[in-house]
């Protein structure tokens, strides 16, 4: 059982990775080049590291030592075939990548093969990294804090908890699916380990009162669930400017006027409720990205 010094040691060298990241890009001009490449200005042995760095997480500090504690040392030897595949990296593909100008591998197999192979290549990545990597890295993670702090009230329902997306359509029915398995595993868990406390009487709730004098236009809730989604992809996607978001801002705070105004004067309905809570979501994702000036993780402002 870890005590209070580890985990101030452990906060601490967040803290000190964190702001020695703020006070590297301050001053520093936002582009794509920049964001993935550091605008050329990065040291070779800042690079190195860093991708040694980069792949080094829970599997590993959890995972792969754990097994070499349990079995050996023979576990961890796959590690060294890391060697030979970044030497082909550094001598081969990374004079190409700055001769050539190339920010990416996608898209440097589009100029060499074309749209086709980048699109698949995409979706190799993508797909080996949700089904298989992040399943294992946030396992072996949440091992990792019941073990050492006794954390036991962890729960993870949907994609999150096996694929690290969530909201994708391409994943809607391994959504419902994961949704379904690992809230009901919660809940469940939950209920099992919920201490004995006082809990509101149902009877104390008032009955609902059917205050608005007819149903809700289903054509107008329709076409504001449209303009949300086509908002928030236009405006507040993956890609995102201030005057996008400053848009997105203006039109988002009339449309909820509008829905609140809908909602009060008719009666409430499921559809209704889902409108109204849209909005508000896509309200709060909006403002969090327009205070948030600086490109971080998914998050790219230019």
């Amino acid at each position: 059982m870890y005590e209070l010094w580890d985990l101030l040691v452990f906060i601490g060298y967040f803290v000190v990775i964190v702001a020695i990241g703020f006070a590297s890009g301050r001053g520093q001009r936002l582009s794509v080049d920049a964001y993935f490449r550091g605008n050329n200005r990065l040291s070779w042995y800042t690079i190195g590291l860093s991708i040694v760095a980069a792949g080094i997480s829970s599997e590993q500090f959890v995972g792969e030592m754990g097994y070499a504690y349990k079995l050996g040392m023979p576990v961890a030897n796959w590690e060294w075939l890391v060697f030979p595949a970044l030497s082909i990296l550094l001598w081969i593909f990374v004079p190409l990548y700055v001769r050539h100008r190339i920010t990416t591998m996608p898209e440097y197999l589009e100029q060499r093969f074309g749209p086709s192979v980048r699109t698949l290549y995409a979706w190799l990545s993508v797909a080996s990294y949700v089904f298989v990597n992040f399943a294992l890295v946030f396992y072996t993670g949440g091992f990792a804090l019941e073990k050492m702090w006794k954390i036991d009230r962890l729960y993870a329902v949907g994609e999150v908890s096996c694929t690290g997306l969530h909201g994708a359509n391409r994943l809607a029915s391994t959504s419902l699916l994961e949704g379904l398995v690992w809230g009901w595993r919660s809940a469940r868990h939950i209920h099992e380990t919920l201490t004995q406390q006082s809990r509101p009487d149902p009877n104390d709730t008032p009955p609902w009162e059917e205050t608005g004098p007819y149903l809700p236009d289903p054509a107008l809730i329709l076409q504001d669930m449209s303009v949300i989604q086509h908002m928030m992809w236009n405006y507040v996607g993956l890609v995102r400017t201030s005057r996008r978001l400053g848009r997105a801002l203006r039109e988002l705070r009339q449309l909820e006027t509008e829905s609140e105004r809908f909602y009060r004067a008719t009666r409430v309905t499921d559809e209704l409720v889902g409108l109204r809570n849209a909005v508000r979501c896509a309200l709060i994702v909006t403002s969090a990205a327009w205070e948030n000036t600086t490109s971080m993780g998914c998050h790219f402002r230019e």
